[in-house]
C-alpha cells in the first residue's frame, strides 16, 4: 500500500519508461494533483489519510512552486536590471569622468583638468605637474584660496613657454595650513570615457578611459 503522494512520486518514477523519465524532470501542478487523487483512491478505507495530512502536503507543494516562481522571477529582474544598467552606462561613453587620481593625460584635443579640495582657506597654494619621468615641467602658484572644492586647468604649457609633450602628467596640489604647515589637497582628474563594461552575472560595472585605465563606475566622483 503506498501511504503517501511522496512514495507515489517515487514508485511511479521508478516505474516509467526511460524517456518519459528523462523529458519530466520536475513535478508539475497537475502531476501532483494525479498523485493526490490516485493516494486517494489506493487508500486503506479502514486507514483513511488524515485530513491534515493532504493539507501539510499540499501546503508543501504550494511553498515549493512559490520558491520556484520567486527564483525565476528574481533571475528575470537581474537580469533586466543589468540590461537596463548597461544601456544608462553607454550613455556615458564620450563624457568625463572625474575620478580619484592625480594623473592625467594630455593630447593635441585637451587639457588636463583636476580639482581639489581645500578643507580650511589658505595663503599659498602650489601645483607641481611632473612628466612621467618625475620630472618638473610646471609649476603653478596659484595663491590664496578658500575651502571647499576648486578647479584647475592645464593646456600643457611649461615653465619656458612651451608646449608639454603628449602623455601622461601627474599634478600635485600643495596648500599651507594654519599652522604653517604644507599639506597635499585631495585630487581627482578628469579621464574621458571611451567604454563601459559588464561583469559576470551583471556585476562590476566599470568603465574604461581613453587613456586605458579601467573605473568601476561607483567609483566616479562625478560627470561632466
Amino acid at each position: 500500500m503506498i501511504s503517501n503522494i511522496s512514495d507515489l512520486a517515487s514508485s511511479s518514477l521508478s516505474t516509467a519508461p526511460e524517456s518519459t523519465v528523462k523529458e519530466e524532470s520536475t513535478l508539475g501542478q497537475d502531476e501532483f494533483l494525479e498523485l493526490m487523487l490516485t493516494q486517494i483512491r489506493h487508500q486503506d478505507p479502514f486507514k483513511p489519510t488524515d485530513n491534515g495530512e493532504f493539507i501539510t502536503q499540499m501546503a508543501q507543494f504550494s511553498q515549493v512552486t512559490s520558491t520556484d516562481s520567486m527564483r525565476t522571477s528574481l533571475e528575470k529582474f537581474v537580469e533586466d536590471q543589468s540590461t537596463a544598467q548597461l544601456l544608462n552606462a553607454a550613455s556615458l561613453i564620450g563624457r568625463k569622468a572625474m575620478i580619484d587620481s592625480n594623473q592625467g593625460t594630455l593630447t593635441d584635443n585637451n587639457e588636463i583638468v583636476v580639482e581639489y579640495e581645500l578643507p580650511q582657506p589658505t595663503d599659498e597654494l602650489t601645483a607641481t605637474i611632473t612628466d612621467d619621468t618625475g620630472a618638473v615641467v610646471h609649476t603653478i602658484n596659484a595663491g590664496s584660496a578658500g575651502s571647499g572644492t576648486h578647479s584647475l586647468q592645464w593646456d600643457g604649457t611649461t615653465s619656458n613657454g612651451t608646449r608639454a609633450g603628449n602623455g601622461r602628467y601627474t599634478i600635485n596640489i600643495q596648500y599651507v595650513d594654519t599652522t604653517g604647515e604644507s599639506v597635499a589637497a585631495p585630487v581627482t582628474m578628469s579621464v574621458d570615457v571611451e567604454s563601459v563594461n559588464v561583469g559576470v552575472n551583471g556585476t562590476g560595472l566599470t568603465m574604461t578611459s581613453s587613456d586605458g585605465r579601467d573605473v568601476r563606475i561607483s567609483d566616479v566622483r562625478k560627470f561632466l
